[in-house]
């Protein structure tokens, strides 16, 4: 089961103004079986990628259960999630993009998310995660050069 030491309230997120981009202002955390996985402070998240056209049905990226499980997500994605022993030193996360999008499945239903809706939500970052996975892959690439 995954737990979160604290809540993320809009109040952690400093706008940008960069129109639907937010910073964390602190550390975001979900422990599952004593692994803690860190968002760090300073990281962009633009909250649950959802298109507008879904916002009536699934609600707006800033909404829902599932804002947790979308920020741990965008820091995989981002390459900033850190991962380690709960009580331990924290490192760079090595998973792949299908650990990373089962992490976000498995994140909103322990706040939550309804079944259905968390395997919706999967199966759309599973088909069209691609496009930021590989964006973000090639600028870690570039910044390590």
């Amino acid at each position: 089961m995954i737990t979160f030491p604290h809540c993320v309230q809009l109040s952690d997120l400093e706008d940008l103004s960069m129109p639907g981009w937010f910073m964390l202002t602190k550390p975001f955390d979900a422990i599952e079986d004593g692994v803690l996985y860190r968002a760090p402070a300073g990281m962009l998240t633009d909250g649950a990628s959802i298109p507008r056209i879904a916002w009536r049905v699934v609600g707006s990226p800033w909404t829902g259960r599932y804002l947790r499980a979308a920020i741990i997500h965008d820091a995989g994605y981002g390459g900033k999630l850190l991962v380690g022993p709960k009580d331990g030193i924290l490192a760079p996360c090595e998973m792949s993009r299908k650990e990373i999008d089962e992490l976000f499945y498995r994140t909103m239903l322990a706040r939550g998310v309804g079944k259905r809706r968390a395997w919706a939500m999967h199966k759309a970052v599973r088909a069209g995660g691609w496009v930021p996975w590989n964006k973000s892959r090639r600028g870690i690439q570039d910044a390590s050069n």
